[in-house]
């Protein structure tokens, strides 16, 4: 072999192992940093109209349709998506529609609570999403991530817009940084947040482009969950633990008024009725956890003949003393919730409908019984008709339905 054809093996040697360890370099370079890529889709200290946002999208949604079972019957309780959720909706009143937003991508789903038939509404990818809420309508959705390398909370509003042609866009725009709790007005397409300050938090509130803002608490506690289950109330829970004792204060959003329900308990959790009367409070005691209802006019409290977690409950609109709770079969001694939130217990659940003012409670579903697998419920959800009820499995984080009661039209029908 000549001189010249070995030099020229050389060099092709030296050029493809230059190409491949640049190839590598930059392909563990990238998996390092899927947040700096989630960092350019969405540029930090911008706001509204975001080209890089809607990359991938404007397409006709039937385009891009994933699942079509629409042939098959939908079973009692159904997965609904097959990879883990930050948060789901549903809501309609003609036609049911559930939609969800991925977690580990952010790709945008919705289907039908009668159908099983899925379509893919975004493809624009965003990793990492940590929690997701959803305003009334369905349209708008709020994100929330971790920027590793700030060490920060990034909020960020995405807008599904449909023009008459079907096609879909993608509109965003940032809130303030490190919101520490957020809700959603349960009418309108308003938020509830807390930031921390110099000296505490302050609640405000604004609309979903994080304009038309109003403060109405300051408070020197800094650690509070949020949630908004009437227009003009917004409940503050201190983040519970077994070893504190929690407050509960109930903020007039229109009078910026603060109101003092609960205190002194240990483990405290609660979920405020529609019309803002009662609670389900939980409490933990000896390793246990005990369910309890609470009248804020009467200050009654009742014990419920369910343990449970508040979390995993929702009020009914249509029977004003009633919750669907989904009711652990077993619950082993602990510090609760804190293990629960910490991911150190898991349960299996069935579903149970409990009156909170006759303390009856009706075993509705047996969810292992019917899916053949354990589910852990969190974020219950009632759909408009109350007919479904959707929530995450906290195991997997895979978004579920089950279907309550049949359908006036299909009993009419049948």
């Amino acid at each position: 072999m000549s001189k010249k054809i070995i030099l020229i093996i050389f060099v092709f040697i030296l050029i493809t192992g230059g190409i491949l360890g640049v190839y590598f370099f930059y392909l563990e370079d990238s998996e390092r940093s899927e947040f700096d890529e989630f960092r350019n889709l969405f540029p930090f200290g911008q706001s509204g109209d975001s080209d890089l946002l809607r990359d991938g999208d404007g397409f006709d949604r039937e385009e891009v349709i994933d699942t079509d079972l629409s042939g098959l019957p939908v079973p009692e309780l159904r997965q609904v998506s097959v990879n883990p959720v930050a948060g789901a909706i549903v809501y309609g009143e003609d036609e049911e529609i559930i939609r969800y937003i991925e977690r580990g991508t952010g790709h945008i789903f919705e289907t039908r609570t009668n159908s099983l038939k899925t379509t893919r509404l975004s493809n624009t990818t965003i990793p990492k999403i940590q929690k997701a809420l959803w305003t009334p309508d369905g349209n708008t959705t709020v994100i929330q991530y971790i920027d590793e390398d700030n060490e920060r909370i990034e909020t960020f509003a995405i807008t599904l817009i449909e023009n008459e042609d079907g096609e879909i866009t993608l509109d965003g725009d940032f809130l303030p940084r490190n919101i520490t709790s957020l809700s959603v007005a349960p009418e309108e397409n308003l938020l509830f947040y807390t930031v921390d300050g110099t000296e505490g938090s302050i609640g405000v509130t604004s609309d979903t482009k994080g304009e038309n803002r109003d403060q109405v608490l300051a408070s020197p506690i800094t650690e509070w969950l949020s949630d908004w289950p009437e227009s003009d109330t917004v409940t503050l829970t201190t983040k519970p633990s077994a070893l504190a004792a929690g407050l509960v204060l109930h903020i007039n959003t229109r009078s910026e008024e603060s109101e003092k329900i609960l205190g002194g308990i240990l483990g405290l959790t609660v979920l405020t009725s529609p019309d803002t009367k009662k609670v389900i409070l939980s409490e933990s005691s000896d390793g246990q956890i005990f369910l309890y209802t609470y009248n804020i006019k009467s200050q009654e409290r009742k014990t419920l003949p369910v343990q449970t977690l508040p979390e995993k409950c929702a009020w009914s609109k249509k029977e004003k003393e009633a919750t669907f709770c989904a009711v652990p079969q077993v619950i082993p001694q602990g510090d609760y919730p804190d293990i629960w939130y910490q991911g150190l217990i898991s349960f299996s659940d069935d579903i149970w409908k409990i009156n909170s003012e006759d303390r009856i409670a009706e075993l509705v579903a047996i969810p292992d019984q019917l899916a053949g697998v354990e589910i852990d419920t969190t974020s219950p959800i009632l759909s408009p008709s109350e007919e479904y009820i959707i929530f995450t499995n906290k195991k997997d984080s895979t978004l579920w339905s089950l279907r309550l009661k049949e359908s006036t039209e299909s009993s009419e029908e049948n």
